[in-house]
């Protein structure tokens, strides 16, 4: 599995949050590319690789956090004296850690890429070639 520094720093912020967006920020991805340069990482074969290899056990103490913050989700999740909007907002982030929710979020942000651009400058980017601004 070869990796770039980069990739690497990528998949270790996203195991800790679940946020491919902001992982690839912390990465240092620009932030003109970070949503899909985001998506594209999260379906690398090579990514997806490390990123197991990171949530098992043999890891070290920046995702043995990640576990911990998991696991105290997990107690707040079971707890019955907890609001039960509180604990459906800790299921929701439980989801995002552990990549429930990713694909159906890239979906929904590929779809909305382009909405706020006219029809004329969707042709103008098509015709430039300019997909990045």
């Amino acid at each position: 599995m070869k990796l770039t520094p980069r990739q690497k720093r990528f998949a270790e912020f996203y195991v800790g949050s679940g946020n491919a967006k902001q992982s690839a920020l912390k990465a240092g991805y620009r932030e003109s590319l970070a949503l899909t340069q985001s998506i594209s990482l999260t379906q690398n074969k090579n990514i997806q690789e490390y990123i197991i290899l990171l949530t098992s056990e043999q890891y070290n103490n920046r995702i043995l956090n990640a576990k911990e913050l998991k696991s105290i989700l997990c107690r707040f999740i079971v707890n019955e004296n907890e609001k039960m909007s509180d604990r459906i907002k800790a299921i929701e982030t439980l989801n995002r850690m552990t990549g429930l929710y990713l694909e159906k979020q890239n979906q929904r942000e590929l779809t909305n890429l382009f909405d706020d651009l006219s029809v004329e400058e969707l042709r103008k980017l098509l015709a430039d070639g300019n997909f990045e601004n």
